[in-house]
């Protein structure tokens, strides 16, 4: 009768040098992931649940020698939202129809295009509606078909109190390009932000902008 007692121990040996094999590895992953990545993996928790809203910068006004303002700031509203949450169930077409109900004609093709020209980040918000009144934007947030995953936002916005008369010398602020957004790469600037044109807003560009803010909040993951 044939002696099996060493294969078997063969055999044993081997699994005894798989489970090793495995706990080391198991082990080297916990390693790596517990400690070595703990930090990354800590701050896409964070990105995660935590979404940030960017504020434009308040920009500097401008004034005559007598006080008289040239360039000032006055308040209006935005409706803002996140790109991940407008590009489901239908948002921008809704969205579209809601807005022509209370008077501010815009198609769904404009809305999308507006956002695509914004979009930086799939968590940065972007402005869905842009320079409507505090009336305009109570009506539409009492809506109750008004989508509650946007929400309204005060934007100061540039006026000119002389008009035409000292407009060679102010000049005009406009929404940056995308040369602009190239040239001042580096520079805090991003789709939607304001920039001087010509003129006083343009030669002291730096000095008037302002720092761009920004607000971090808290949602459901």
């Amino acid at each position: 009768m044939s002696d099996h007692r060493p294969e078997m121990n063969l055999r044993l040996l081997l699994w005894k040098l798989f489970l090793m094999f495995s706990l080391l590895l198991l082990a080297g992953g916990l390693y790596f992931f517990q400690i070595v990545n703990a930090d990354a993996y800590v701050r896409l928790a964070a990105n995660n649940r935590l979404r940030f809203i960017r504020f434009a910068p308040i920009r500097g006004e401008i004034f005559d020698r007598n006080g008289v303002p040239l360039a000032a700031n006055v308040t209006t509203f935005d409706i803002m939202g996140y790109p991940l949450d407008i590009e489901k169930n239908n948002m921008v077409e809704n969205l579209a129809l809601l807005l022509s109900r209370h008077g501010i004609p815009v198609s769904a093709e404009d809305l999308r295009r507006d956002v695509k020209r914004q979009f930086w980040a799939p968590y940065r918000v972007v402005s869905v509606v842009s320079n409507i009144t505090l009336a305009q934007m109570a009506d539409l947030v009492a809506d109750p078909e008004f989508p509650r995953q946007l929400f309204p936002i005060p934007v100061l916005r540039r006026t000119y109190p002389a008009g035409s008369i000292a407009s060679n010398v102010t000049g005009f602020v406009g929404e940056i390009n995308e040369n602009e957004l190239r040239q001042m790469e580096g520079k805090s600037y991003v789709g939607g932000d304001q920039i001087g044109k010509t003129g006083i807003e343009r030669q002291y560009e730096e000095i008037l902008r302002g720092e761009p803010g920004g607000e971090s909040v808290e949602v459901d993951a």
